[in-house]
């Protein structure tokens, strides 16, 4: 899945760019051209796209929220505090278990993420 992704955050920064600079734009699926359309104030963006700093070279003063496509207990769970149900730093878990048990660091670290 993420390998269809790969160019995204490319694509995303160069049409944010034809928007600042008031050019028409042409869907890549139906070769439709649309008219320039307004700049924006506000961008919301995937988390994992990583396009904070290119967004922010075109305009250091738009507003950018992340937005996460995963479901809120998933992203808990994954990213969260452990004090809050989440897994905690899972590096420095499998290597400490790594280290008592003889067991590979990428064996542990698959096993505490269930």
């Amino acid at each position: 899945m993420l390998e269809g992704a790969t160019g995204m955050p490319k694509a995303l920064i160069n049409f944010l760019e034809s928007i600042y600079r008031q050019d028409n734009v042409k869907c890549l699926v139906s070769g439709k051209t649309f008219q320039p359309w307004p700049k924006p104030n506000l961008i919301i963006s995937d988390i994992f796209l990583d396009i904070i700093k290119g967004i922010r070279s075109i305009d250091p003063t738009i507003t950018i929220l992340g937005w996460n496509t995963t479901n809120n207990s998933f992203s808990l769970r994954m990213f969260g505090h452990e004090d809050l149900g989440g897994v905690g730093d899972i590096a420095a878990k499998a290597l400490s278990d790594s280290e008592r048990t003889g067991k590979p660091v990428k064996e542990i670290e698959n096993q505490v993420r269930l």
